[in-house]
């Protein structure tokens, strides 16, 4: 028997690279645009008054593009390097599932989970797929 034990790799960080560091900086010239847009807006209304309004209605609208452009990227980027079996930093966007059910003896929509306000039936626990 032997005293010596030998590596075991538990796991790999990258860290560098153009696209991690693409990824963060998006969102964060996202939110920066949308804050320099936010005071710009607020400077527009207090210097021109009523005229202002239309001037920081459209630097608010351009920022907010931005950030959502600024965003998307870094989401397609982390998508692209999730299906690549890459690691990337930030979390990606899940869709939400809700489910809606429906009374078997009348097909009327279930706002209860146990009584068919159409009806009148008793549902019971398990629904039928």
């Amino acid at each position: 028997m032997s005293n010596s034990a030998h590596r075991k790799k538990l796991r790999s960080d990258f860290s560098g690279g153009l696209e991690g560091t693409l990824e963060g900086t998006l969102e964060g010239i996202g939110i920066v645009v949308l804050l320099v847009g936010l005071i710009s807006g607020i400077l527009h209304i207090a210097i021109f008054r009523v005229v202002g309004i239309f001037s920081a209605l459209n630097v608010w609208v351009g920022a907010a593009v931005i950030w959502a452009v600024m965003r998307s990227l870094a989401e397609l980027i982390r998508l692209q390097k999730k299906r690549l079996n890459l690691p990337y930093s930030g979390a990606i966007s899940a869709a939400k599932e809700s489910v809606m059910y429906s009374c078997s003896a009348c097909g009327a929509l279930l706002y209860s989970d146990t009584r068919c306000e159409r009806c009148g039936i008793a549902i019971d626990g398990n629904p039928e797929e």
